[in-house]
């Protein structure tokens, strides 16, 4: 499956310089912050590969004081929610359009979980597989409905998509499948999977298809969804 590269990020935009008299409303204010706050994260996870970075660090990156860091988010994982939500937004959406190119439901469905699992393996996105990979698990107990809310656009689609192919319960089996998912996605980010096709360098061919197996794992056990083991 092919789809357009994921944008790269860019420049880190600074915070600027509110003159005396400018007119400008505490809102507004928060809200550029928010967004230079994110993008730094966003430069500094993709250069590095981890969330390990530290407030100051991108408060610095930013152009945004201590004080104007924490008057925006309450803490370092606040930021990691919003960074999850804007970067979710960007993917979702190259995703849909391989699944709205697909022929049926079940077709639909794998490429979502082809989608997503692709978009991960790319370079240019390794800090959001990182987040998805290693900070998804830890926030669901530390930031349960906020990581709930950043992720939607996800797990709604995905819930779309489960229940398309005929499951009896959309909302369990869709947690269930974005679970897998994330394993993968873990797997990936550890080089435990290679999703790469290598198709000009026939001294190295693909390895089975770890994507292909897991979309037939699920649909498989989605068409079994009403049979109850004795």
């Amino acid at each position: 499956m092919a789809f357009s590269p994921v944008p790269t990020a860019p420049p880190v935009p600074t915070a600027a310089p509110v003159s005396p008299g400018a007119a400008t409303s505490t809102a507004a204010l928060g809200s550029g912050r928010a967004t230079v706050l994110v993008a730094a994260a966003r430069a500094l996870v993709t250069e590095t590969g981890t969330s390990a970075f530290t407030v100051a660090e991108v408060a610095r990156r930013a152009g945004v004081s201590l004080k104007g860091f924490y008057a925006t988010y309450r803490a370092k994982d606040d930021l990691l929610v919003a960074l999850l939500a804007a970067d979710s937004e960007i993917g979702a959406a190259l995703v849909d359009a391989a699944v709205g190119a697909a022929p049926d439901p079940e077709a639909k469905l794998r490429a979502w979980i082809r989608g997503i699992c692709d978009l991960a393996a790319r370079p240019e996105a390794r800090g959001y597989a990182w987040l998805l990979a290693r900070e998804v698990r830890r926030l669901a107990d530390e930031r349960p409905a906020s990581l709930e809310a950043a992720l939607a656009v996800w797990t709604t689609r995905l819930r779309d998509l489960v229940a398309a192919v005929g499951s009896s319960d959309p909302d369990r089996d869709a947690r269930i499948v974005f679970a897998l998912v994330i394993d993968t996605i873990h797997e990936v980010t550890r080089g435990l999977v290679d999703l790469d096709d290598h198709p000009d360098h026939p001294d190295h061919p693909r390895r089975p298809d770890h994507i292909d197996h897991l979309g037939d794992f699920v649909l498989r056990a989605l068409a079994g969804t009403d049979r109850r083991i004795p």
